[in-house]
């Protein structure tokens, strides 16, 4: 149903979905029971690099997108629940969530910076600069480290 590039997809974290984002802008969600198309979550039609589910409230979806905005969608509603808004000055590659700590999402971009949000406040807790851009980003299992990667 996408338009363009298929950029991400993420399994919920109850593996009843599959939500799909692509570089047309759209984030699809897809029923892994009935195969259908259940919602479609439509930004502003810069094309979104990296979808993530929270791995504590499901019905929340992190995106990243080539604006540098990074959004977190309510997926019951079908809308943005936080905007973080153009906090990246060039394209964000990725988000992610705290495999431990229910309030802590990153993201990662092209402008060489690692930024960590708080998501109860809608602020930012951290920003990280490096030498390259960045390309993509992991928490390890714990929460307690981060990996990341440059072009």
């Amino acid at each position: 149903e996408h338009n363009d590039l298929v950029s991400c997809v993420r399994f919920s974290q109850d593996n009843s979905h599959i939500a799909s984002s692509s570089c047309d802008g759209d984030i699809y969600l897809h029923s892994l029971m009935t195969g259908q198309t259940v919602s479609n979550l439509s930004s502003n039609g810069e094309a979104i690099r990296s979808i993530e589910f929270s791995p504590f409230r499901k019905s929340l979806l992190a995106s990243a997108s080539d604006d540098g905005v990074i959004n977190i969608w309510d997926i019951h509603t079908r809308s943005i629940a936080i905007n973080f808004g153009q906090k990246h000055t060039a394209p964000a590659s990725v988000v992610c969530f705290s495999p431990a700590n229910h309030l802590l999402l990153s993201s990662a971009s092209l402008d060489k910076r690692i930024i960590f949000y708080d998501i109860s406040s809608k602020t930012i807790v951290k920003s990280i600069s490096v030498e390259a851009p960045l390309t993509c980003l992991s928490f390890d299992p714990s929460g307690a480290g981060i990996a990341c990667g440059t072009s």
